[in-house]
């Protein structure tokens, strides 16, 4: 059975694909919301605040909705950024894409809680673990898989996913298996959407990030002395590399993985295999991926006009959020200037 046949199998959301607008009027209007990104500058600044009146104060110059804390102002930034997204694309594909991998995430919490049986907690019980925005209201996930009503209603896509997981569950009897059947259902609902939308950039970026997240899974396996069995598992398909071949990986040495990756994208990686298990080298190896990811997704500003330039400015303002956030967590942590600015992600 050929990739196409394969991936026509897998149950997606129902996507918009006829739709008013174009890229060229979409991309009119990333034109003039690029000039509120942080830039470098703007980066340079946030990693200096000292406090929160510094971030609150950046935030308003760049133009962040104002809301009465920093958290609910990031929030409401991150709904609206989709919303713009959901408004100006003249294909949803890419939307949906982007925000998946939320889905998957509340699907693994309310799977993992409706283990509790009787003794689940209620949906505001697990707010802090949801995240936002979605495809999918949270709450109404919560009703069909923990409360199991029988009138909350789930799209079919989600009810596969949930479907796998339980089969998967009810197979090993450890809540592991769920969070890697859904992985892997989220990574071939993504590559079949990819392969719809048929853009080699946005379909590069998808393919970057399973074969990078296979990379740290291989490393960490090693470390950790996993079992081939559960390695295999956690593999995700559709990466540049072969499932086959990172299967194959599995006990092999530093200079052999080194050979595998060197003709790849990826040979900024090599070095921080052996020092993955050393002292702040789990954080070295995170860096240099997103660098890998974000260095790919920035390309898009290149362009002139298309999806690729709307999108590098989604990918652009959620980084900055994320930066944020990591800012708001250090004040919090009292983290040291080191420390914090280990934490920087720039979009180059």
């Amino acid at each position: 059975m050929g990739k196409k046949s394969q991936l026509r199998e897998v149950i997606t959301p129902v996507i918009e694909v006829q739709r008013y607008g174009s890229w060229a009027h979409a991309s009119g209007r990333i034109w003039v919301l690029e000039r509120d990104l942080f830039g470098r500058s703007g980066l340079d600044r946030l990693y200096g605040v000292t406090s929160l009146d510094d971030i609150r104060g950046l935030l308003l110059e760049h133009h962040y909705p104002q809301k009465d804390s920093v958290v609910e102002t990031l929030q409401a930034a991150h709904i609206g950024l989709y919303e713009l997204l959901g408004e100006v694309a003249p294909e949803d594909g890419y939307r949906v894409a982007l925000l998946l991998p939320a889905d998957a995430h509340n699907v693994r919490v309310m799977l993992r809680e409706s283990l509790r049986g009787e003794e689940a907690g209620d949906f505001e019980s697990l707010a802090k673990l949801i995240r936002t925005p979605s495809l999918v209201d949270p709450e109404l996930l919560w009703r069909a898989l923990v409360a199991r009503e029988k009138d909350a209603l789930l799209p079919e896509w989600v009810t596969s996913i949930a479907e796998k997981a339980r089969l998967a569950y009810a197979e090993h009897y450890d809540a592991v298996s769920i969070d890697l059947a859904v992985e892997r259902r989220l990574h071939e609902i993504l590559s079949a959407i990819a392969s719809e939308l048929d853009s080699c950039w946005f379909g590069k970026y998808m393919t970057m990030t399973r074969d990078l997240t296979n990379l740290e899974t291989l490393v960490r396996s090693r470390l950790r002395r996993v079992n081939e069995t559960l390695y295999n598992a956690s593999l995700l398909p559709g990466g540049l590399i072969p499932e086959e071949q990172w299967r194959a990986l599995y006990g092999r040495s530093d200079d052999e993985i080194a050979e595998q990756l060197e003709m790849t994208p990826y040979g900024s990686m090599i070095p921080l295999i052996s020092s993955y298990g050393e002292q702040g080298g789990a954080s070295n190896f995170s860096r240099e991926r997103d660098i890998l990811l974000y260095g790919h997704l920035s390309t898009g500003k290149e362009q002139l006009s298309g999806p690729e330039r709307v999108l590098s400015y989604i990918m652009a303002r959620e980084l900055e959020i994320r930066n944020v956030k990591m800012v708001l967590s250090a004040l919090a942590n009292e983290l040291g200037e080191e420390e914090l600015i280990a934490l920087r992600r720039d979009f180059s």
